[in-house]
């Protein structure tokens, strides 16, 4: 019993201080604090500039981009609850929309609460205009590389095989 006590207590403190910490960077980037907005011009910089000198590799990104936007991956989630629903396995369907909905869902509210303006570039490649954290994306991407991963542990049987699909 105190192990399992043991283990809610620093659950607890784990969420505690990850809302914290998510709370002070959500605070921090709402107030427009300089030195955010300064780490954004720096770390985007080398990335930007490798991108300006390389024009094939604007085109993979951007179609990277493309592939991952809100209407392509609304469609591919569709099609993977469309296809579990097929073969019987009707609770993944409803945990897969659950997940990629609710990560949709969080994405906007947090957009919205935080107001993050995107940062500019003298001669930017693409503009997007809409709020810039959290990125639409990244929370995209990784919501479907989540399920993906859950989805062929629970439906993959040979060992093999799931490791090839996950990797």
């Amino acid at each position: 019993m105190a192990y399992s006590k043991r283990n809610r207590n620093q659950l607890l403190l784990s969420v505690l201080l990850t809302f914290g910490l998510l709370t002070a960077v959500f605070t921090m980037l709402r107030v427009d604090w300089q030195p955010i907005r300064e780490f954004d011009a720096n770390a985007g910089q080398g990335p930007y500039e490798w991108t300006t000198a390389r024009p094939w590799a604007y085109d993979v990104f951007h179609a990277v981009e493309l592939a991952f936007e809100t209407i392509p991956l609304t469609l591919y989630t569709a099609l993977v609850v469309v296809l579990l629903f097929v073969r019987g396995y009707r609770r993944a369907a409803y945990w897969t929309t659950t997940v990629m909905l609710g990560a949709a869902l969080t994405t906007w509210v947090l957009k919205r609460l935080v107001e993050r303006q995107r940062p500019t570039w003298e001669d930017p490649l693409h503009t997007l205009t809409t709020y810039s954290f959290p990125s639409g994306h990244a929370s995209g991407i990784a919501s479907a590389m989540g399920v993906a991963i859950v989805l062929t542990l629970m439906l993959v049987r040979r060992r093999n095989v799931r490791r090839g699909l996950i990797a």
